[in-house]
């Protein structure tokens, strides 16, 4: 699923009722609730902006594309006024393995533990790998006609998935340094 099933105001944790502020929001939530009402043993994982390495094939997330207009000098308007958790795509695994593990059913967040900006993220990611960071310029939402509303205050809280899996994720410059930097 994904952390757009809830509105303004997170990050939220998994007893918060969802108000989805567009249609990709309301397709994942009405998609929960008919696989809750299945009766089958099931687990639900919400994720929040997911980033790693990038295989053969895939498009670019939005960190490889900061790191593509880095790499290229070009300058970014990135947006300041939203808040994420940012998930490192092996930690997603990593609680997925854990729910298998531990047969759980329900609805877990699966996300990072920091929150951060987009803004936030992509001049981490230029010091983390030594890149001109003035190249990004910040900016509120509004800069942007984005054809769908997002939330300004999102994220998950990940408290259920620490108690009952053990779930650990890593930092975000740890997952920054695991996909650019492999280390």
């Amino acid at each position: 699923s994904t952390d757009f099933v809830f509105g303004e105001g997170g990050p939220y944790d998994e007893t918060v009722t969802p108000a989805p502020l567009n249609f990709y929001g309301q397709s994942k939530l009405i998609a929960e609730q008919l696989v809750l009402a299945s009766n089958l043993q099931v687990a639900i994982v919400r994720p929040v902006f997911i980033y790693g390495k990038v295989l053969a094939g895939m498009p670019p997330t939005f960190l490889h594309w900061v790191k593509t207009n880095l790499d290229n000098k070009k300058p970014m308007k990135i947006v300041n006024d939203q808040q994420r958790t940012p998930t490192f795509v092996k930690d997603i695994c990593e609680g997925i393995f854990l729910m298998i593990l531990k047969k759980v059913t329900g609805i877990f967040h699966l996300a990072g533990k920091d929150v951060l900006t987009p803004y936030t993220m992509a001049t981490k990611l230029a010091n983390l790998l030594y890149l001109d960071d003035t190249l990004i310029e910040p900016v509120m939402s509004a800069t942007f006609a984005e054809p769908v509303q997002r939330a300004k205050k999102s994220g998950l809280k990940i408290d259920k998935a620490i108690k009952i899996l053990g779930y650990n994720p890593v930092s975000f410059e740890e997952g920054v340094r695991l996909s650019f930097l492999n280390k």
